[in-house]
């Protein structure tokens, strides 16, 4: 799946919690996400300050079920982060 259907697929909110980190890492890792809109920066710093990736991209596997997810609050709907 590339970089475009996996967006999709994230602003559909059909990615488990386990996969948006994952997700959030690759985008981490290329950059992209500090290129596309606001939300998917401050979603990628929260998930860093939360320690589910760190700040080169690396899922740190051990709190890929913590129950504290990151949440933006000026989405009004869509997925949990």
């Amino acid at each position: 799946m590339d970089t475009v259907d996996k967006i999709i697929k994230y602003e559909q909110g059909l990615m488990e919690i386990d996969e948006t980190v994952e997700f959030f890492g690759e985008l981490v890792k290329t950059g992209i996400c500090w290129q596309l809109q606001g939300h998917y920066g401050r979603t990628a710093v929260r998930l860093i300050d939360g320690d589910f990736i760190d700040r080169h991209g690396n899922i740190l596997n051990e709190t890929l079920h913590n129950p504290a997810c990151p949440n933006d609050s000026n989405r009004q709907a869509g997925p949990p982060f």
